[in-house]
């Protein structure tokens, strides 16, 4: 089981392999907006805090998601379409119940389907399968009496559209070799939890924050159930260990694009997990990357938007994220930052190698296809760092690591 955590995004959230969070997220958010939008990266001015006015609309319009957009949803195979799944036979939690679920093939129901077997009272957890994913769902929360219609979009863009997305960036074209052993056939597995259930697997932050979200090998993932209120957006701070140099930028989900940062954090991690057995902080370091640029691979293109950057405390433009974390020392984008000076150093290279030829994408899905092909010993600092000066071609990679390194 990993045992690991995500960082706040500035300065919204925690987590753990992935994210979690704790208190309201309708609260945190409310405050992250407010910082960054007032006396944040922005310069809004805190005239705001005497203007009500204004500092409304500023909240608001951070609240909205953006407009909606066209997306392709990839055909689900002949396999997903006649799979029948018994859930009396898939994993369960000894911590978390599931009494009485009931099972759907994702493409042989309808959100009505879902929202008729919910409003029946008979279930406590819905169960839907397709190609690439199992998703395990509450049949209700308190807020919401559209469950089955947000339960339907999620999965089926989960399965359709961030799934495929994020296993081309692997360069993953199935999960039919993947070693996922907990599903009748080879699937990520998501429990949506609430905040109580998640932390009773992924336990408790030092400082007694409950966290809700983990990937915990196997395929296995426990996922806020933030996941079906598509109604956050998020903030993100780059704060690099050499201050004052920083990045602010927002992430701006469109209305269907039925995914957040914390889902595709967590996923990256599974997907690593395929790929090598890489040491933790590289994991988390590059799960916690994914998980803020993502987005915008899924989403589609400005999701991320209103940058500003200041290196050494000056403003500069053109900077973007994948740039800016190639300043050394790296920046951190999630927990188990490298403490050794070398590791930083690795890095640091990492993302200058994806910066590499302005195509992030393509460099990273190059170096874990190589990954994987080659079968490197890449388990210990040492391995991940050969590995990774064998891939970068710019003559100067080895003497900036090394240097770092002595």
């Amino acid at each position: 089981m990993n045992e690991e955590k995500t960082p706040a995004q500035a300065p919204k959230k925690k987590s753990k392999v992935g994210c979690c969070i704790g208190l309201s997220v309708f609260g945190l958010l409310l405050l992250g907006v407010v910082f960054y939008y007032v006396i944040g990266p922005f310069g809004l001015g805190l005239d705001l805090f005497g203007n009500q006015a204004k500092m409304d609309k500023v909240v608001d319009e951070a609240l909205q998601r953006g407009a909606e957009r066209q997306y392709t949803y990839a055909q689900p195979s002949t396999q997903a379409k006649t799979r029948t799944v018994d859930c009396s036979k898939l994993f369960k939690f000894s911590k978390l119940p599931r009494n009485n679920p009931l099972c759907v093939n994702l493409y042989n129901a309808t959100a009505q389907d879902l929202q008729t077997k919910i409003d029946s009272g008979k279930y406590d957890r819905i169960v839907v399968y397709g190609d690439n994913i199992i998703m395990d769902a509450p049949s209700a929360l308190a807020s919401y009496t559209d469950m089955g219609t947000r339960i339907y979009n999620v999965a089926k863009f989960s399965d359709l559209v961030t799934l495929p997305k994020l296993m081309g960036l692997f360069g993953i074209s199935n999960l039919k070799d993947m070693s996922f052993g907990i599903a009748p056939y080879k699937a990520i597995f998501y429990r949506v939890s609430t905040l109580g259930e998640g932390a009773s697997v992924c336990g408790i932050w030092p400082d007694g924050e409950k966290i809700s979200s983990c990937a915990i090998g196997d395929g296995m993932t426990i996922i806020s159930d933030r996941i079906i209120a598509p109604e956050d957006n998020a903030s993100v701070r780059f704060n690099a260990a050499s201050a004052p140099t920083n990045m602010y930028y927002f992430i701006k989900f469109p209305t269907n694009c039925y995914t957040d940062d914390i889902f595709i954090h967590e996923t990256t991690h599974n997907l690593i997990s395929y790929s090598g057995q890489v040491p933790k902080w590289f994991n988390e370091q590059t799960a916690g990357f994914v998980g803020r640029v993502g987005p915008e691979e899924v989403c589609g293109a400005n999701t991320l938007e209103k940058f500003r950057t200041k290196v050494d405390g000056k403003e500069v433009k053109n900077y973007t994220p994948v740039k800016f974390l190639g300043i050394f020392p790296a920046a951190e984008t999630s927990h188990d930052y490298p403490e050794s000076t070398c590791n930083q150093g690795v890095l640091t290279q990492w993302y200058r190698y994806l910066n590499e030829g302005g195509n992030w994408p393509s460099q990273f899905k190059t170096f874990f296809t190589d990954m994987r092909n080659s079968n490197p010993a890449v388990d210990s600092d040492a391995g991940i760092k050969q590995f990774l000066l064998s891939e970068d071609k710019d003559s100067q990679a080895a003497t900036f690591v090394n240097s770092k390194c002595q």
